[in-house]
């Protein structure tokens, strides 16, 4: 009695396996069908994550003829992007991004021996990039869909400064440019992730070289690696809907 028992236990356990494997197959097949759409989507979202700085940093204090640096700028800021990317075909993609990224903030001491003005603000840099993405695998590691990347650009820097109760930035007082621009590449990986016919996730690393020949801050070189997590729309043109 106990032998039929365990026959009869094996012969269901098989039985579920064999169903679990038929519904699993089929959800699959219907899952696979919306996957396999994501290689010809286009795409529009926006990244969110951390700068961590592979240049120079300023120094906390730095005295000038007629005012006083004071730097709170630190290895890690953060980053936000939006993009909007084309496919060309399954395994090619070009991108456009315009990125901001908070430096940290500074303050100018006017003449602080005779109570002068502070000007207060933020260092901030722009990146104005044009990407081409390389997926190698053409229908990805399950979901995930590895690529890398490359391409350049535009790296707009900016002091962002307003004078407490002294009204708007004034130039005289600061012995440095209070913008810079630096044209340059931008390398990097990542994976795209689809959740739905019309929604996905990715994860990228970028890294940005930056050398400014106005210094900032008594800095040129703004250098970082860019870790972000982005949320995306999945859209197709219309001639690809058509088809």
């Amino acid at each position: 009695m106990k032998l039929d028992f365990e026959i009869v236990r094996e012969k269901i356990s098989l039985l579920v396996v064999l169903i679990a494997l038929v519904l699993l197959t089929t959800i699959s097949g219907v899952v696979q069908a919306e996957e396999d759409l994501f290689h010809v989507k286009n795409q529009a979202g926006i990244r969110l994550g951390v700068w961590l700085n592979r240049g120079d940093l300023p120094p906390a204090t730095s005295t000038y003829d007629q005012s006083t640096l004071v730097s709170h700028i630190t290895s890690g800021s953060f980053h936000f992007e939006g993009f909007l990317a084309y496919r060309f075909s399954s395994r090619l993609a070009g991108e456009l991004s315009v990125g901001v990224i908070n430096r940290g903030e500074v303050a100018w001491q006017i003449d602080p021996d005779n109570s002068g003005p502070t000007y207060f603000g933020n260092l901030y840099i722009y990146p104005i990039l044009a990407k081409m993405k390389i997926y190698p695998l053409s229908k990805g590691i399950g979901k995930f869909n590895p690529y890398i990347m490359g391409g350049g650009g535009i790296y707009y820097a900016r002091d962002a400064l307003f004078a407490a109760g002294e009204g708007s930035y004034s130039s005289r007082y600061i012995p440095e440019e209070p913008s810079a621009t630096s044209i340059n590449y931008v390398v990097g990986a990542g994976f795209d992730w689809p959740l739905a016919s019309v929604v996905g996730v990715d994860f990228q690393a970028q890294y940005m070289p930056i050398n400014y020949s106005d210094r900032l801050l008594d800095v040129s070189k703004w250098s970082g690696l860019s870790i972000t997590f982005g949320v995306k729309y999945l859209f197709m043109a219309k001639k690809k809907e058509e088809r």
